[in-house]
């Protein structure tokens, strides 16, 4: 049975377990307690998997994952260009809902404003919820935000709406980033 000490990313050295040659093993633990003492990091693994010999199919679910944890930034996109095809509208269309210059720039700010609040409340609920879970359950929020958009009747359904928008779009940005680290 082989095991593989690393070093700080620097060294690493095989180290027989099954007590056969004794004398380089005697001298690798003695080198391994040595940098022990040392406070130096490590990472000890016992796997029957070389690293060359990994595969496409070893890996395509981490790909898999990481893609689709990728394309949550596509949320961000459309929150944040959303504005630039929304206010002409608003603008040009009277009769639905009419918009100062003052509101407009609430408008298009408002997801700015709320997206780094979102991003300082997900931590503390992934912790409690999972990962996973929350990166779920941010879908909520930003469908709904998405929904208040189509049935907004006053400029304030619009400002909820974004505001919701930029919350999530907090959640997801950090919740992505960690669930793909992880």
């Amino acid at each position: 049975m082989m095991c593989c000490v690393q070093f700080a990313m620097v060294t690493t050295m095989e180290v027989k377990v099954d007590g056969s040659n004794n004398d380089t093993s005697e001298d690798q633990s003695q080198e391994i307690q040595s940098l022990v003492e040392e406070n130096a990091v490590f990472v000890l693994t016992n796997s029957s998997v070389d690293p060359k010999d990994i595969s496409w199919k070893h890996s395509i679910k981490q790909i898999i994952a990481c893609c689709i944890a990728h394309s949550l930034v596509i949320n961000a996109g459309i929150n944040m260009s959303f504005s630039a095809i929304l206010l002409p509208q608003l603008k040009e269309n009277k009769k639905d809902i009419a918009i100062t210059k003052s509101e407009a720039s609430w408008i298009a700010s408002l997801v700015a404003i709320s997206l780094p609040l979102g991003s300082l409340l997900i931590g503390p609920l992934m912790d409690k919820f999972g990962r996973k879970k929350m990166c779920l359950a941010t879908t909520l929020p930003y469908i709904s935000a998405w929904l208040i958009h189509a049935n907004a009747t006053r400029v304030w359904h619009i400002y909820v709406a974004r505001i919701i928008a930029g919350f999530t779009g907090g959640f997801r940005f950090i919740n992505r980033l960690t669930c793909i680290c992880e």
